[in-house]
């Protein structure tokens, strides 16, 4: 490719990213919002072991298919120019798999039963092996969408199939009020998400194993970034299912999973675009490197306010959208919403190093957070309880995001404190904001009333002292500019006539 061939290549492919970024944004924020709302609802239809026993299920069925994973869809991702019998040959791999992984889910369920002492189980996972076996039978062609960063066909796929599986949850929630209504969501949810990907693209795989050399090389290093990252993400509920109840895992779920909010609402979309944006610019250091400081910037921006908020408001947030039966979450879900901070930069430089073609290193940092999570979990459980064991996700995040941070600046040919000073700023602004919510804690006795006020005052505190020090400093790369440059362009935005 020629020097004049090749300049058009920056502007273009930073659109192509904010605008994919913003669709997976939308995406995942639509679907959330979607699932709230039933949460809310559910919260108070079910009880918390109706929510604990499925999320012990659910661990095992996870844990069991990341196992079963051989990496097809990075594979086509990759692959720059894959045949139809590539794609025919990763549905069909992906398909048997579904099948290992169901059977295996049968199996473990007696075992399942009785790690967590809760005999329950077992039924529960011999109905939820169906999930894996309707989830491989998705259309591959779909992965086209994230390939090509085409990211509005994957939202109009997922909304839809959220909407009707939330309906059909919430009704089974109303006759039944016990945990199946969960377990029945799942399954209808991942079946109308099935047939909606034969809807909306037109590749009809076949059985066929033609092209299964190529698939070969991405079985162990996936297994091995996926198992990792799993085991991560879990292992803190692994923990709390065996030294806690039901009840205390239900309340450790729905903590944890509203106090890292952020990382899966703001942090997995735009991660999802990292990955084919760092693979198209591999050949290009200076580039890569700049692209990366910048999404960093950009992440620590929205992420670092939004984790520190939810640490502060958790109480008045568990109360108004839970109920009182949750609240006794809230020294969890502010610790794990702290933890969260960290957790987005180490997904974010593990979905850049999978970019980049360097999976096993993600994978390797997944462990050692592993490590750390258990031998922490392990001492301190016994004493503090589940407080214990999200103290010790935090501690081990610390150590982690340093590790992670000094990888991938090496990798770039940068420093450390690079990567670090892309949270600077966020972190004071944060500190700003912080002052200012916590003093309006006791504004009002109603927690709905302090849940409004404070987070209104938090955003605008936040977004006041980000803009005042930016400008102060020179105006620099980061979450502020992209905020700029994208209100320039919706002011000079015109309708056509």
């Amino acid at each position: 490719m020629s020097e004049s061939e090749h300049r058009p290549a920056a502007p273009f492919l930073r659109e192509k990213f904010l605008r994919n970024a913003a669709w997976s944004t939308a995406l995942r924020w639509t679907v959330k919002t979607i699932g709230f709302g039933s949460t809310a609802v559910l919260a108070r239809l079910l009880t918390p072991a109706d929510f604990g026993l499925v999320a012990m299920a659910m661990i095992v069925v996870s844990f069991v298919d990341v196992w079963s994973d051989i990496g097809v869809e990075y594979a086509l991702i990759h692959n720059r120019k894959p045949t139809v019998a590539a794609y025919n040959t990763a549905w069909t791999l992906r398909l048997t798999q579904g099948l290992v992984v169901s059977s295996l889910v049968v199996a473990v369920a007696p075992l399942a039963a009785i790690y967590f002492r809760e005999p329950r189980v077992t039924l529960l996972l011999w109905v939820l092996a169906a999930a894996p076996i309707l989830s491989a039978a998705r259309n591959i062609g779909v992965v086209d969408f994230r390939k090509e960063l085409r990211l509005e066909k994957e939202f109009k796929l997922l909304v839809t199939s959220k909407v009707v599986s939330v309906a059909g949850t919430l009704a089974c929630a109303w006759y039944l009020r016990d945990f199946w209504a969960l377990v029945f969501g799942i399954l209808f949810g991942t079946l109308i998400e099935v047939i909606g990907s034969y809807v909306i693209h037109p590749f009809r795989p076949r059985l066929s194993l033609a092209d299964a050399r190529s698939f070969r090389g991405y079985w162990f290093a996936t297994l091995a970034n996926g198992l990792g990252h799993f085991t991560e993400a879990k292992l803190d509920e692994v923990l709390v299912g065996r030294f806690g109840s039901t009840s205390t895992m239900g309340v450790y779920s729905l903590a944890s999973e509203f106090g890292q909010l952020p990382v899966s609402e703001l942090a997995a979309p735009l991660n999802k675009t990292l990955v084919p944006t760092m693979s198209m610019l591999q050949a290009e250091i200076d580039r890569m490197r700049t692209a990366f400081l910048n999404y960093m910037s950009a992440l620590a921006f929205l992420l670092v306010p939004a984790c520190v908020g939810m640490a502060l408001v958790s109480g008045p947030f568990l109360r108004v959208v839970l109920g009182e039966q949750w609240v006794g979450g809230t020294l969890v879900m502010q610790i794990l919403a702290l933890f969260a901070i960290l957790r987005s930069g180490i997904l974010a430089i593990a979905n850049a190093l999978v970019g980049l073609g360097r999976p096993m290193v993600s994978a390797q940092l997944a462990w050692i957070n592993v490590c750390l999570l258990l031998v922490g979990g392990l001492a301190l459980a016994p004493h503090f309880g589940v407080t214990g064991i999200a103290s010790a996700r935090l501690a081990g995040g610390v150590c982690v995001a340093l590790f992670a941070g000094y990888t991938v600046a090496k990798l770039l040919q940068c420093r450390l404190r690079n990567v670090l000073q892309c949270y600077v700023r966020p972190a004071l602004c944060a500190c700003a904001m912080a002052v200012v919510v916590t003093a309006l804690a006791g504004v009002s006795e109603h927690a709905l009333i302090v849940l409004i006020v404070q987070v209104i005052a938090g955003a605008a505190v936040y977004t006041a002292a980000s803009f005042v020090v930016w400008h102060w400093i020179g105006r620099p790369d980061g979450g502020e500019r992209l905020v700029v440059e994208q209100l320039a362009r919706i002011r000079a935005w015109r309708p056509a006539q």
